[in-house]
């Protein structure tokens, strides 16, 4: 996580950061728990979908290069089809 440039766009409002973190925990686990789901169901999609939102969390908290891990499984269909990409979550 690039802190400074998160409380920078924020403002240096440490507060908010706090209340953005607690969003964020609560909100990505509930996105994982669909993810699990969806790759025990084989559904690629909603994976594809899952990963997609969580990539979205993690840009908007500047954890980039967790971003960018997590975008590979929403374009992996082909890490699913060697087995790569079912323990991501």
């Amino acid at each position: 996580m690039n802190v400074r440039e998160l409380l920078e766009r924020l403002e240096g409002d440490q507060d908010f950061l706090r209340e953005l973190l607690q969003m964020f925990r609560a909100d990505s686990q509930t996105t994982l728990m669909k993810a699990r789901e969806a790759l025990a169901q084989e559904d690629l999609t909603e994976v594809s979908r899952a990963a997609h939102t969580l990539k979205g969390m993690l840009k908007n908290l500047s954890m980039n290069a967790a971003a960018e891990n997590s975008s590979r499984f929403g374009n992996g269909r082909a890490e699913w089809r060697t087995g790569r990409g079912r323990s991501a979550f």
